[in-house]
């Protein structure tokens, strides 16, 4: 693994991007997680690539909750029918990561020569305006604490620049459907997350589809219904499955003719009968 781990430039609208579009239509949200995490792997891995090793598979499947099996469909559909990775037989990578990783190493480089300046200038007393333009325009920063400092202050002034554009960059509904929720579902949802001040941001919808991926058995659509019904802002996992289990717990207590807000929103919503009948119930 390598030494130093910084982080890495994110589109703002990734799903704009077809071969990504298509991942998802063939994956579903559970693919679009997965693509990301393995994209985090390759940019820290020393030579920017992963073996088609079981142990890759089954590390990958053990981070994101999910089986082996997912891993490898959704690793195959990327290079084979989406082209989002490159792959020899023996190792996969991606251009992309190639290209973030040379940026990073042309800003290094350009540090490391204002270094060599500055310490020159320093030594010889001469601080000549060809110096102080480099000093300017490239920030020294000797250790890695300073550089994760830096990075985390220029993501957090990022995030503050964004919310305060009237222009919003990313369309938060628009991507939701895309993942397969409705426009209305959608809409629903938009209102609870507004009413709660929760900011609508491409890092926020991320984490939504990569916790709805790892549900099983369950749409978007239906996990996003449950996550209105309950005002949730987010999305996790284990906090639908425990919606679930509680719905049923008083379902089976319920005199006949009475359904909590949940089953009765389901059922409005056509999907109660489906749930029931994919999981046995």
């Amino acid at each position: 693994m390598a030494k130093d781990t910084y982080y890495f430039q994110h589109d703002f609208s990734p799903l704009d991007d077809p071969k990504l579009l298509a991942l998802v239509g063939e994956c579903g949200a559970a693919g679009y997680g997965i693509y990301w995490r393995i994209v985090e792997m390759l940019h820290s891995e020393d030579e920017h690539k992963l073996r088609h090793e079981k142990y890759i598979m089954l590390a990958l499947a053990k981070q994101m909750g999910t089986s082996v099996e997912q891993i490898e469909q959704v690793l195959n559909t990327a290079i084979n029918v989406c082209k989002l990775f490159d792959s020899d037989g023996e190792f996969f990578w991606s251009e992309r990561v190639f290209r973030n990783v040379g940026k990073m190493e042309a800003l290094a480089e350009k540090r490391r020569k204002a270094g060599i300046a500055s310490a020159k200038a320093r030594k010889t007393g001469k601080t000549g305006t060809g110096v102080e333009h480099v000093l300017t325009s490239v920030q020294q920063n000797p250790t890695k604490e300073n550089k994760i400092k830096e990075n985390k202050r220029n993501i957090n002034t990022d995030i503050k620049e964004k919310n305060i554009k009237k222009k919003n960059d990313f369309d938060f509904k628009s991507e939701l459907r895309k993942i397969g929720i409705s426009d209305g579902t959608a809409e629903q949802w938009l209102k609870v997350r507004k009413a709660k001040k929760a900011v609508n941001t491409e890092i926020a919808f991320k984490m939504i589809a990569i916790e709805m991926g790892k549900v099983p058995g369950a749409t978007t659509e239906e996990m996003a219904q449950v996550a209105v019904s309950r005002s949730w802002t987010g999305f996790r996992a284990e906090w639908y499955e425990n919606a679930i289990d509680t719905q049923d717990c008083k379902n089976k207590g319920h005199p006949a003719g009475k359904e909590d807000n949940i089953t009765q929103m389901m059922r409005q919503a056509g999907i109660y009968a489906d749930y029931h009948k994919k999981n046995n119930f």
